[in-house]
Protein backbone atom coordinates (compact mmCIF):
# COMPACT_ATOMS: atom_id res chain seq x y z
CA UNK A 1 0.00 0.00 0.00
CA UNK A 2 3.05 2.55 0.13
CA UNK A 3 3.60 3.00 -3.37
CA UNK A 4 -0.30 3.94 -3.31
CA UNK A 5 -0.10 6.13 -0.07
CA UNK A 6 2.83 8.12 -2.04
CA UNK A 7 -0.01 9.70 -4.11
CA UNK A 8 -2.02 11.23 -1.17
CA UNK A 9 -1.57 13.28 1.53
CA UNK A 10 -0.53 11.26 3.74
CA UNK A 11 2.91 10.97 2.73
CA UNK A 12 2.72 13.51 -0.05
CA UNK A 13 2.42 16.82 2.48
CA UNK A 14 5.98 17.79 3.79
CA UNK A 15 5.74 16.31 7.47
CA UNK A 16 5.17 12.84 5.51
CA UNK A 17 7.92 13.03 2.58
CA UNK A 18 10.19 14.31 6.03
CA UNK A 19 8.82 10.61 7.27
CA UNK A 20 10.56 9.00 4.45
CA UNK A 21 13.58 9.86 4.83
CA UNK A 22 14.17 7.72 7.85
CA UNK A 23 13.42 4.87 5.26
CA UNK A 24 15.57 5.20 2.67
CA UNK A 25 18.94 3.67 2.23
CA UNK A 26 22.45 4.83 1.60
CA UNK A 27 21.42 5.32 -2.28
CA UNK A 28 18.52 6.88 -1.40
CA UNK A 29 16.50 4.26 -2.44
CA UNK A 30 12.73 3.72 -0.25
CA UNK A 31 12.78 0.59 2.00
CA UNK A 32 8.93 0.32 1.28
CA UNK A 33 8.77 -3.16 3.41
CA UNK A 34 11.00 -1.48 6.46
CA UNK A 35 8.38 1.63 6.06
CA UNK A 36 4.78 -0.75 5.70
CA UNK A 37 6.05 -2.96 8.94
CA UNK A 38 6.43 0.00 10.98
CA UNK A 39 2.88 1.90 9.75
CA UNK A 40 1.20 -1.85 10.49
CA UNK A 41 2.81 -1.91 14.26
CA UNK A 42 1.61 1.69 14.70
CA UNK A 43 -1.70 1.29 13.14
CA UNK A 44 -2.75 -2.00 15.20
CA UNK A 45 -1.71 -0.17 18.48
CA UNK A 46 -3.65 2.57 17.74
CA UNK A 47 -6.81 0.36 17.56
CA UNK A 48 -9.75 0.44 15.06
CA UNK A 49 -11.26 3.70 14.24
CA UNK A 50 -14.88 4.03 16.07
CA UNK A 51 -16.46 4.98 12.77
CA UNK A 52 -19.74 5.35 14.58
CA UNK A 53 -18.69 8.05 16.79
CA UNK A 54 -20.96 11.28 16.38
CA UNK A 55 -19.14 14.38 14.22
CA UNK A 56 -19.40 17.99 14.87
CA UNK A 57 -19.32 20.57 12.33
CA UNK A 58 -20.36 24.09 12.19
CA UNK A 59 -21.82 25.50 15.04
CA UNK A 60 -22.18 25.70 19.17
CA UNK A 61 -21.54 22.62 21.37
CA UNK A 62 -21.72 21.80 24.57
CA UNK A 63 -17.67 21.40 25.62
CA UNK A 64 -16.65 19.46 29.03
CA UNK A 65 -17.06 20.76 32.30
CA UNK A 66 -19.81 22.90 31.66
CA UNK A 67 -17.54 24.79 28.83
CA UNK A 68 -19.47 26.51 25.42
CA UNK A 69 -17.59 25.22 22.01
CA UNK A 70 -18.11 27.35 19.04
CA UNK A 71 -17.03 24.99 15.48
CA UNK A 72 -15.93 28.05 13.35
CA UNK A 73 -14.88 25.95 10.20
CA UNK A 74 -11.26 25.47 11.14
CA UNK A 75 -10.79 26.06 14.47
CA UNK A 76 -12.82 25.69 17.72
CA UNK A 77 -13.19 29.08 20.18
CA UNK A 78 -13.81 27.47 23.87
CA UNK A 79 -15.66 29.43 26.21
CA UNK A 80 -15.16 28.63 29.80
CA UNK A 81 -18.33 28.14 32.08
CA UNK A 82 -18.45 31.68 33.40
CA UNK A 83 -18.01 32.99 30.13
CA UNK A 84 -14.83 33.89 29.60
CA UNK A 85 -12.93 33.22 26.44
CA UNK A 86 -10.67 29.93 27.20
CA UNK A 87 -8.61 29.44 24.32
CA UNK A 88 -8.85 28.77 20.06
CA UNK A 89 -7.83 25.46 19.04
CA UNK A 90 -7.42 24.32 15.40
CA UNK A 91 -9.16 21.59 13.96
CA UNK A 92 -6.75 18.96 12.63
CA UNK A 93 -7.15 15.00 11.45
CA UNK A 94 -4.26 14.20 13.38
CA UNK A 95 -6.01 15.73 16.84
CA UNK A 96 -9.08 14.11 15.71
CA UNK A 97 -7.40 10.35 15.54
CA UNK A 98 -5.68 10.68 18.97
CA UNK A 99 -8.52 11.28 20.36
CA UNK A 100 -10.14 7.53 21.34
CA UNK A 101 -13.26 8.53 22.31
CA UNK A 102 -16.12 11.29 22.48
CA UNK A 103 -17.32 13.42 19.00
CA UNK A 104 -14.89 14.19 16.70
CA UNK A 105 -14.90 17.84 15.36
CA UNK A 106 -15.11 17.72 11.16
CA UNK A 107 -12.36 20.19 9.56
CA UNK A 108 -14.35 22.60 7.47
CA UNK A 109 -13.89 25.83 5.51
CA UNK A 110 -13.16 28.93 7.44
CA UNK A 111 -16.47 31.05 9.03
CA UNK A 112 -17.06 34.23 10.12
CA UNK A 113 -15.58 35.07 13.91
CA UNK A 114 -17.48 36.39 16.89
CA UNK A 115 -16.52 39.97 17.64
CA UNK A 116 -16.77 42.25 20.54
CA UNK A 117 -19.96 41.62 22.24
CA UNK A 118 -23.25 42.92 21.59
CA UNK A 119 -24.72 45.53 24.21
CA UNK A 120 -28.18 46.20 25.38
CA UNK A 121 -28.89 48.93 23.36
CA UNK A 122 -27.73 46.63 19.87
CA UNK A 123 -30.40 44.40 21.64
CA UNK A 124 -32.95 47.11 22.08
CA UNK A 125 -32.27 48.38 18.02
CA UNK A 126 -32.61 44.55 16.99
CA UNK A 127 -36.22 44.42 18.75
CA UNK A 128 -37.09 47.82 17.53
CA UNK A 129 -36.57 47.18 14.00
CA UNK A 130 -38.64 43.62 14.12
CA UNK A 131 -41.77 46.03 15.07
CA UNK A 132 -41.26 47.28 11.43
CA UNK A 133 -43.17 44.60 10.29
CA UNK A 134 -46.87 44.02 11.85
CA UNK A 135 -46.98 40.89 13.50
CA UNK A 136 -50.14 40.17 15.69
CA UNK A 137 -50.56 40.51 18.85
CA UNK A 138 -50.59 37.78 21.86
CA UNK A 139 -52.18 37.85 24.86
CA UNK A 140 -53.33 40.99 26.96
CA UNK A 141 -49.60 42.11 28.24
CA UNK A 142 -48.56 43.97 24.85
CA UNK A 143 -46.43 41.41 23.43
CA UNK A 144 -46.33 40.48 19.94
CA UNK A 145 -45.06 37.66 17.76
CA UNK A 146 -42.04 39.85 17.56
CA UNK A 147 -41.00 38.90 21.21
CA UNK A 148 -41.16 35.62 20.21
CA UNK A 149 -39.04 35.88 17.19
CA UNK A 150 -36.44 37.78 19.43
CA UNK A 151 -36.18 34.95 21.95
CA UNK A 152 -35.60 32.38 18.95
CA UNK A 153 -33.23 34.64 17.14
CA UNK A 154 -31.00 34.65 20.75
CA UNK A 155 -31.84 30.80 22.01
CA UNK A 156 -31.18 29.38 18.01
CA UNK A 157 -27.61 31.13 18.17
CA UNK A 158 -26.86 28.85 20.73
CA UNK A 159 -27.29 25.55 18.69
CA UNK A 160 -26.56 22.34 21.26
CA UNK A 161 -26.23 23.84 23.98
CA UNK A 162 -29.34 25.61 24.38
CA UNK A 163 -31.44 22.52 26.79
CA UNK A 164 -34.44 22.93 25.09
CA UNK A 165 -34.31 24.56 20.67
CA UNK A 166 -37.51 26.01 19.82
CA UNK A 167 -38.83 26.34 16.52
CA UNK A 168 -40.80 28.97 15.00
CA UNK A 169 -43.72 28.74 12.21
CA UNK A 170 -44.40 32.09 10.99
CA UNK A 171 -47.75 32.35 9.33
CA UNK A 172 -48.07 35.30 6.54
CA UNK A 173 -50.17 36.77 5.32
CA UNK A 174 -49.94 38.54 1.44
CA UNK A 175 -48.13 41.61 1.48
CA UNK A 176 -46.73 41.09 5.19
CA UNK A 177 -42.97 41.21 4.31
CA UNK A 178 -42.51 37.53 4.88
CA UNK A 179 -39.30 37.19 2.55
CA UNK A 180 -37.94 40.34 4.29
CA UNK A 181 -38.31 39.31 7.13
CA UNK A 182 -36.52 35.80 6.24
CA UNK A 183 -33.64 37.98 5.27
CA UNK A 184 -33.47 40.31 7.67
CA UNK A 185 -33.05 37.14 10.63
CA UNK A 186 -30.61 35.47 8.20
CA UNK A 187 -28.21 38.58 8.47
CA UNK A 188 -28.30 38.60 12.23
CA UNK A 189 -27.69 35.00 12.26
CA UNK A 190 -25.39 35.17 9.26
CA UNK A 191 -22.03 34.30 11.11
CA UNK A 192 -23.16 30.79 12.27
CA UNK A 193 -26.05 30.29 9.95
CA UNK A 194 -26.07 28.67 6.46
CA UNK A 195 -28.32 29.54 3.51
CA UNK A 196 -32.09 30.80 3.39
CA UNK A 197 -33.64 27.57 1.94
CA UNK A 198 -36.69 28.06 -0.08
CA UNK A 199 -36.34 24.59 -2.17
CA UNK A 200 -35.28 21.04 -1.12
CA UNK A 201 -35.87 17.27 -1.52
CA UNK A 202 -35.34 15.60 2.30
CA UNK A 203 -32.30 14.14 1.57
CA UNK A 204 -30.97 17.36 0.69
CA UNK A 205 -32.59 18.37 3.72
CA UNK A 206 -30.83 15.62 5.78
CA UNK A 207 -27.21 16.16 4.43
CA UNK A 208 -27.36 19.85 4.59
CA UNK A 209 -28.27 19.65 8.38
CA UNK A 210 -25.82 16.65 9.41
CA UNK A 211 -23.70 17.17 11.89
CA UNK A 212 -24.78 21.18 12.73
CA UNK A 213 -25.84 23.04 15.63
CA UNK A 214 -26.89 26.08 14.06
CA UNK A 215 -30.44 27.94 13.17
CA UNK A 216 -31.94 26.61 10.05
CA UNK A 217 -34.17 28.89 7.94
CA UNK A 218 -36.68 27.62 5.51
CA UNK A 219 -39.03 30.46 3.46
CA UNK A 220 -41.71 28.82 1.56
CA UNK A 221 -42.29 25.89 3.89
CA UNK A 222 -45.49 25.87 2.10
CA UNK A 223 -48.13 22.71 2.41
CA UNK A 224 -48.34 20.30 -0.45
CA UNK A 225 -51.91 19.79 -1.64
CA UNK A 226 -51.75 17.25 -3.75
CA UNK A 227 -49.13 15.46 -2.12
CA UNK A 228 -50.03 12.09 -0.23
CA UNK A 229 -50.82 12.79 3.74
CA UNK A 230 -47.68 12.96 5.43
CA UNK A 231 -45.35 12.87 2.17
CA UNK A 232 -44.94 16.17 0.67
CA UNK A 233 -41.56 17.71 1.46
CA UNK A 234 -41.92 19.75 4.31
CA UNK A 235 -43.82 17.41 6.11
CA UNK A 236 -41.00 15.12 5.40
CA UNK A 237 -38.62 17.56 7.01
CA UNK A 238 -40.45 18.25 10.25
CA UNK A 239 -39.49 14.22 11.17
CA UNK A 240 -35.78 15.86 11.23
CA UNK A 241 -36.58 19.41 12.66
CA UNK A 242 -39.15 17.77 15.15
CA UNK A 243 -35.92 15.94 17.07
CA UNK A 244 -33.93 18.64 16.57
CA UNK A 245 -35.58 20.17 18.96
CA UNK A 246 -34.42 17.91 21.84
CA UNK A 247 -31.38 16.10 23.79
CA UNK A 248 -29.07 15.16 21.71
CA UNK A 249 -30.97 16.15 18.49
CA UNK A 250 -31.91 14.14 15.03
CA UNK A 251 -29.51 11.41 15.67
CA UNK A 252 -29.66 8.83 12.93
CA UNK A 253 -27.51 5.81 12.53
CA UNK A 254 -27.08 4.34 8.56
CA UNK A 255 -24.72 2.17 7.20
CA UNK A 256 -21.94 2.00 4.84
CA UNK A 257 -20.73 -0.70 1.47
CA UNK A 258 -18.31 -1.95 4.64
CA UNK A 259 -20.92 -2.82 6.93
CA UNK A 260 -20.04 -0.27 9.43
CA UNK A 261 -22.29 2.14 10.69
CA UNK A 262 -22.04 5.67 11.19
CA UNK A 263 -23.63 8.18 13.04
CA UNK A 264 -25.43 11.44 11.31
CA UNK A 265 -26.91 14.30 13.80
CA UNK A 266 -28.62 17.19 13.04
CA UNK A 267 -29.45 19.90 16.42
CA UNK A 268 -30.52 23.29 16.39
CA UNK A 269 -33.87 25.38 16.12
CA UNK A 270 -35.79 26.02 12.51
CA UNK A 271 -37.44 29.34 11.24
CA UNK A 272 -40.37 28.20 9.07
CA UNK A 273 -42.39 30.79 7.23
CA UNK A 274 -45.26 30.72 4.69
CA UNK A 275 -48.36 31.88 3.34
CA UNK A 276 -49.94 28.54 3.58
CA UNK A 277 -48.27 26.35 6.27
CA UNK A 278 -47.85 22.80 7.14
CA UNK A 279 -50.27 21.44 9.52
CA UNK A 280 -48.63 20.62 12.54
CA UNK A 281 -49.53 17.32 14.35
CA UNK A 282 -49.41 17.05 18.27
CA UNK A 283 -45.78 16.04 18.37
CA UNK A 284 -44.79 18.68 15.75
CA UNK A 285 -47.12 21.33 17.74
CA UNK A 286 -44.92 21.13 21.34
CA UNK A 287 -41.98 22.18 20.25
CA UNK A 288 -42.93 25.27 17.83
CA UNK A 289 -44.42 28.85 18.75
CA UNK A 290 -46.86 29.82 15.74
CA UNK A 291 -47.18 33.62 15.62
CA UNK A 292 -48.81 35.72 12.61
CA UNK A 293 -47.28 38.60 10.47
CA UNK A 294 -50.19 40.71 9.12
CA UNK A 295 -49.68 42.81 5.70
CA UNK A 296 -47.77 46.37 6.17
CA UNK A 297 -50.91 48.08 4.68
CA UNK A 298 -53.14 46.79 7.45
CA UNK A 299 -52.75 47.58 11.18
CA UNK A 300 -52.29 45.19 13.85
CA UNK A 301 -54.75 46.32 16.33
CA UNK A 302 -57.16 49.77 15.80
CA UNK A 303 -55.31 52.85 15.97
CA UNK A 304 -51.86 51.12 15.25
CA UNK A 305 -49.48 53.46 13.62
CA UNK A 306 -46.39 51.08 13.40
CA UNK A 307 -44.33 52.07 11.01
CA UNK A 308 -43.98 50.47 7.78
CA UNK A 309 -40.62 48.70 6.03
CA UNK A 310 -41.85 50.49 2.75
CA UNK A 311 -38.86 50.57 0.49
CA UNK A 312 -36.48 48.24 -1.22
CA UNK A 313 -33.69 51.12 -0.32
CA UNK A 314 -34.58 50.90 3.47
CA UNK A 315 -34.45 46.83 3.24
CA UNK A 316 -30.99 46.66 1.53
CA UNK A 317 -29.71 49.42 4.61
CA UNK A 318 -31.52 46.99 7.57
CA UNK A 319 -29.56 43.89 6.13
CA UNK A 320 -26.29 45.49 5.90
CA UNK A 321 -27.25 46.70 9.72
CA UNK A 322 -28.16 43.09 10.65
CA UNK A 323 -25.01 41.76 8.82
CA UNK A 324 -22.49 44.18 10.18
CA UNK A 325 -24.42 43.21 14.32
CA UNK A 326 -24.10 39.75 13.51
CA UNK A 327 -20.59 38.84 14.73
CA UNK A 328 -21.32 40.93 18.22
CA UNK A 329 -24.78 39.07 18.31
CA UNK A 330 -22.80 35.70 18.51
CA UNK A 331 -20.27 37.06 20.63
CA UNK A 332 -23.03 37.83 23.69
CA UNK A 333 -24.82 34.68 23.31
CA UNK A 334 -21.38 33.00 23.87
CA UNK A 335 -20.11 34.61 26.67
CA UNK A 336 -23.57 34.44 28.19
CA UNK A 337 -24.51 30.83 27.54
CA UNK A 338 -24.63 29.90 31.20
CA UNK A 339 -26.79 33.05 32.71
CA UNK A 340 -28.99 31.84 29.39
CA UNK A 341 -29.43 28.28 31.02
CA UNK A 342 -29.76 29.44 34.36
CA UNK A 343 -32.21 31.88 32.99
CA UNK A 344 -34.20 28.90 31.55
CA UNK A 345 -34.33 27.28 34.48
CA UNK A 346 -36.13 30.00 36.42
CA UNK A 347 -38.62 30.81 33.92
CA UNK A 348 -39.50 27.17 33.63
CA UNK A 349 -39.54 26.79 37.66
CA UNK A 350 -42.01 29.30 37.84
CA UNK A 351 -44.18 28.04 34.87
CA UNK A 352 -44.10 24.43 36.35
CA UNK A 353 -44.84 25.66 39.68
CA UNK A 354 -48.14 27.30 37.90
CA UNK A 355 -49.55 24.02 36.56
CA UNK A 356 -47.89 24.41 33.21
CA UNK A 357 -46.79 20.75 31.24
CA UNK A 358 -43.00 20.10 31.63
CA UNK A 359 -42.86 20.87 27.52
CA UNK A 360 -45.40 24.27 27.30
CA UNK A 361 -42.85 25.40 29.69
CA UNK A 362 -39.83 24.35 28.19
CA UNK A 363 -40.58 26.13 25.17
CA UNK A 364 -41.55 29.32 26.55
CA UNK A 365 -38.50 29.58 28.92
CA UNK A 366 -36.41 29.15 26.06
CA UNK A 367 -37.96 31.77 24.42
CA UNK A 368 -38.22 34.17 27.04
CA UNK A 369 -34.84 33.99 28.79
CA UNK A 370 -33.58 34.39 24.89
CA UNK A 371 -35.73 37.81 24.72
CA UNK A 372 -34.40 38.36 28.10
CA UNK A 373 -30.84 37.70 27.23
CA UNK A 374 -30.66 40.30 24.19
CA UNK A 375 -32.83 43.13 25.91
CA UNK A 376 -30.78 42.57 29.61
CA UNK A 377 -27.70 42.63 31.28
CA UNK A 378 -29.02 40.86 34.47
CA UNK A 379 -29.70 37.36 35.44
CA UNK A 380 -33.08 36.63 36.20
CA UNK A 381 -34.09 36.20 40.10
CA UNK A 382 -36.97 34.72 41.38
CA UNK A 383 -38.83 37.62 41.11
CA UNK A 384 -38.37 39.19 37.94
CA UNK A 385 -38.85 35.51 36.21
CA UNK A 386 -42.32 35.46 37.78
CA UNK A 387 -42.43 39.03 35.59
CA UNK A 388 -41.08 37.11 32.71
CA UNK A 389 -43.91 34.16 33.06
CA UNK A 390 -46.57 36.86 33.41
CA UNK A 391 -45.28 38.49 30.09
CA UNK A 392 -45.44 35.50 27.96
CA UNK A 393 -48.65 34.17 29.82
CA UNK A 394 -50.39 35.05 26.21
CA UNK A 395 -48.26 32.56 24.54
CA UNK A 396 -49.60 29.69 27.24
CA UNK A 397 -52.94 30.37 26.04
CA UNK A 398 -52.94 30.31 22.99
CA UNK A 399 -50.97 27.09 23.35
CA UNK A 400 -53.44 25.50 25.36
CA UNK A 401 -56.38 26.65 23.09
CA UNK A 402 -54.01 24.92 20.27
CA UNK A 403 -53.53 21.90 21.87
CA UNK A 404 -56.89 21.42 22.98
CA UNK A 405 -58.07 21.21 19.30
CA UNK A 406 -54.85 18.93 17.94
CA UNK A 407 -55.58 16.21 21.02
CA UNK A 408 -57.51 13.65 19.32
CA UNK A 409 -58.86 12.31 22.23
Amino acid sequence: NIPRLLNVDLFNCAAGSAFLTHWRDSEEKLQRDLCANWVVRKCRAAGFWDTSRPQRALGVWPGPDGTTVLHRGDALNIYTASGDPQKTETISIAAAMRRKNGPIYVLRAPAPIPGEPATVADGLLVRNKLDLWRFAPIGDEGMTGADVVAGWLICSLLGAVAPFRPHVLLYAMWGSGKTKLVYYLHGLLSTLAGDVIDSFTPAGLRNELAGMARPVMIDEAEAQPNAPPGQGAIEQALEVIRRMATGDGAVRKQGDLGGKSTTQTAVGSAFLAAVNPVKLGQADASRFAEVKLLPLTQAAVPGDDTPQLATEAQLEDELVAAKALAPKLLARVLVNAGRYKADVAAIKAVLVSQGESPRSADLVAALAAGRHLLLSDEALTEETASEEAKFWSGLLVARAAADSGLNTG
